[in-house]
């Protein structure tokens, strides 16, 4: 709500946010308001502005401060203005002393900053109505001539002060004890005074008491002796009141004046002492700080940026920002704030690229404008989160192909049922149909397609790390020679083969087919890349993996066999690096690679508790690195245990598994092989058929993948009914966990889908112990 008046005010102010802020709640309380940031600007205009009501300007600003403004608005040379109420404003100055410094030199009123607006309006308001007149001036007159005595106090008192009188030097002793005073008047024709010793009382040390001394004969020995006393004037008599008050008026403000140079001292001794500490701090801080002008100058820099940047701070002062930043991050610092700071890249003197963050604020700097610089190096967060990245990428990349293995071991398993039925039936019609009939022709091609499914499943459960048959101590060193001597023999002449045996320990613990089959598969893709020739390079080390260790990420702590296999050849694009492991991705034509190759690798590898790594750049070659637990001293293989002979009748076996198609073609290949077979849908089944005819069933044929009770706690149950149970293992994986749990609890043999019929006659023979009739 505003005033409603038409009273025009003048603000002074070089800091442009409490200008603003002052000029706002004036306008908001209604009044007229003139804005200017320099006391010289304002004192050229003000002759233009007419009336001026009120002058308010700040105290502390550059080239005229407000004491020196205010003494200049009393004078006679801006005599229109002598009567303007003047309110003083200060942030830097507070206290008594400031106040009454600022109220002897023509000031009306004083607040220091921080105010609130009720405050501020407040004396705004009482300055232009005259409630605030200048400061009351306490005088003491000494005299012993009653008729000036009376004078001189009307004098006094005309002007606004207030005036005590003492006729004697004991009088004035007793008012100076009781009270203090701003102005003293002794009158020395009054004979105590001749010794001087009130004069000293008076200006005694840390006094501001202004004094002017008189007498009717005056010799110039005597001023001087006054003066060098401490009398601040001295007045003939008899003298015209206004005469006397004008001298104490203006002792007064040369008394103040030097005040105002004694703060100002103070004040400059305490900034240049902060100075010196914020120097100090700024040299502590571990941040690089730099000061630069608008054009992009160096003005100063911290001992930080000299050390991180190796530049003397000497050397970069007076130079571009241009020599430090680098040229394609160059521009991209400009809208850093404190809140939002940016990223760029320092150049150091050696050439090194810096990452850094970079915070900034526009500040004044030795009197200008200037843009203080915080600049943080970020080098060791950049590599934490490329670290960081690359764990999420292996973790990604690990992710992905665990969920590919899952997919192809159960697109292997369901089509190694398919082809158990196929080829079960391939089997039968070929049993019942004369060799020379033409449909035998049909029945081989069907038993070469199921063959050849076999074998791609067989690559699928490898990727899918479903395939690891065996557990015992394998040589690595000595796998590589044999394939080594092989490929010596067969492949291009133009490429050289090398080996480097690091590894003092070169056992692994696994299947030695497999692993054979790892060393073969990434020796002949190293040879596909060398079409012109070049170098194949086996490599191995053992590498201790600590807790801590990053890479690879999926290892487990402990000593690791690292097999390197290198080539010279076109190297591995990018963009297909990570996809070289998938099955079937191959950049090979169609009919030369199924595109299983490396990722039956990847799936051993990982079956084996290890892991694949890829090293390659385009036109220079790749290099596979193999990780593979180091063996243990102890290994351990299961053996069979031979069983009694069976009594003499056609052994009786029971077939469990719960798809239909698998349980009728296994069932009837049984019977023609002469068993006696019946059948169970699930595991539940078999438990309860075994459960009730004791002794009737010499095998169980049992499938691993099953609902309501699978293949182990099928096992498991059957072993509770009967500890002699003979049960053939039949899975559509190879031997996984799941098949080698039941073998080590006492399985009698496995076998896997699909199987031929002499396959599956075999495995009965060797659970039964002897051929039946």
């Amino acid at each position: 709500m505003t005033e409603g008046n038409d009273s025009t005010i003048v603000v002074i102010n070089d800091d442009q946010a409490q200008l603003h802020l002052t000029a706002a709640l004036l306008e908001r309380a209604g009044y007229r308001v003139v804005r200017f940031s320099a006391p010289e600007e304002a004192l050229d205009a003000l002759a233009q502005i007419s009336p001026v009501h009120l002058i308010v300007t700040d105290l502390h600003m550059p080239q005229l401060d407000g004491w020196r403004l205010c003494r200049l608005l009393r004078s006679p040379i801006y005599a229109r203005l002598n009567r303007v109420p003047i309110l003083v404003l200060s942030a830097t100055f507070s206290g008594a002393d400031a106040e009454e410094i600022t109220l002897d030199l023509g000031a009306n009123g004083f607040l220091p900053i921080p105010y609130d607006a009720t405050t501020f309006l407040g004396c705004v308001r009482k300055l232009l109505s005259g409630q605030a007149p200048s400061a009351r001036v306490r005088v003491l007159i000494v005299s012993g001539d009653p008729v000036e005595t009376a004078n001189m106090a009307r004098a006094v008192e005309a002007a606004g002060w207030s005036a005590s009188v003492a006729s004697s030097v004991q009088d004035a002793a007793q008012l100076l004890r009781e009270r203090s005073f701003d102005t003293a008047i002794l009158d020395y024709d009054l004979r105590e005074l001749g010794d001087d010793g009130l004069l000293r009382h008076i200006k005694g040390p840390g006094s501001g008491t202004v004094v002017i001394c008189l007498a009717r004969d005056i010799a110039g020995s005597w001023a001087l002796t006054r003066m060098k006393q401490g009398a601040d004037g001295y007045l003939h008599k008899p003298c015209e009141g206004e005469h006397l008050v004008a001298l104490c008026e203006k002792a007064r403000r040369e008394r103040a004046l030097l005040r105002v140079e004694e703060l100002l001292e103070l004040r400059t001794q305490q900034l240049r002492q902060a100075d010196a500490q914020l120097l100090h701090v700024l040299e502590s801080l571990p941040d690089m700080v730099l000061v630069h002008d608008e054009q992009g100058v160096i003005l100063h820099v911290n001992e930080t940026v000299a050390r991180q940047l190796g530049w003397p701070a000497q050397a970069l002062c007076g130079r571009s920002m241009e020599t430090i930043e680098d040229c394609e991050g160059r521009g991209q610092v400009s809208g850093g704030t404190e809140d939002q700071p940016v990223e760029t890249v320092y150049v150091t003197s050696r050439g090194e690229r810096l990452p850094v963050e970079v915070r900034e604020r526009p500040i004044v700097f030795e009197g200008r404008s200037a843009v203080l610089t915080v600049a943080r190096d970020v080098s060791q967060r950049k590599q934490a989160e490329a670290e960081r990245a690359t764990l999420e990428e292996q973790l990604r990349h690990t992710q992905k192909m665990e969920a590919i293995g899952e997919l192809a071991g159960g697109i292997a398993h369901d089509v190694n049922n398919l082809l158990m039925v196929i080829g079960g039936h391939a089997e039968l019609l070929k049993g019942r149909v004369p060799q020379d009939e033409p449909v035998m022709r049909s029945v081989s091609a069907i038993q070469a397609a199921v063959e050849r499914g076999k074998q791609l499943t067989e690559q699928l459960l490898g990727f899918a790390r479903r395939g690891q048959h065996q557990r015992v101590p394998v040589d690595i060193h000595r796998v590589i020679q044999d394939i080594t001597f092989v490929l010596a023999e067969t492949i291009d002449r133009r490429i050289r083969i090398e080996t480097n045996f690091e590894a003092s320990q070169f056992q692994v613990l696994g299947d030695p087919s497999q692993l054979e089959q790892v060393v073969l598969n990434l020796a002949l893709n190293a040879r596909d890349a060398m079409l012109e020739g070049g170098r194949l390079e086996f490599r191995t080390h053992i590498v201790t993996v600590e807790a801590h260790t990053s890479r690879p990420a999926e290892l487990s702590p402990g000593r690791y066999l690292v097999l390197r296999v290198s080539d010279t050849g076109i190297g591995i694009r990018p963009e297909i690096r990570s996809r070289i492991f998938e099955p079937f991705f191959t950049t090979k034509e169609r009919s030369k690679s199924s595109g299983m190759g490396l990722a039956m690798v990847y799936g051993i590898v990982k079956n084996h508790g290890g892991a694949i790594e890829v090293e390659s750049v385009v036109g220079q070659g790749t290099t596979m690195c193999v990780w593979l637990p180091v063996a243990d001293e102890t290994g351990s293989t299961a053996t069979l245990q031979p069983e009694p002979p069976m009594a003499e009748r056609s052994p009786c076996i029971l077939v469990v598994d719960d798809e239909p198609m698998v349980r009728e073609v296994a069932a009837e290949l049984l019977r023609q092989l002469g068993y006696v077979v019946e059948v169970a849908v699930d595991g539940q089944e078999a438990v309860d058929r075994y459960r009730g005819r004791p002794g009737t069933f010499d095998v169980v044929l049992l499938d691993l993948v099953m609902p309501r009770l699978s293949g182990l706690d099928c096992f498991r149950a059957l072993q509770a009914i009967d500890p002699q149970v003979r049960v053939l293992v039949c899975t559509g994986y190879e031997r996984d966990r799941v098949a080698q749990s039941l073998l080590d609890m006492g399985a009698k043999g496995l076998i896997r889908k699909p199987y031929t019929l002499a396959e599956l006659g075999r495995a009965v023979r060797e659970v039964l112990g002897h051929i039946p009739p």
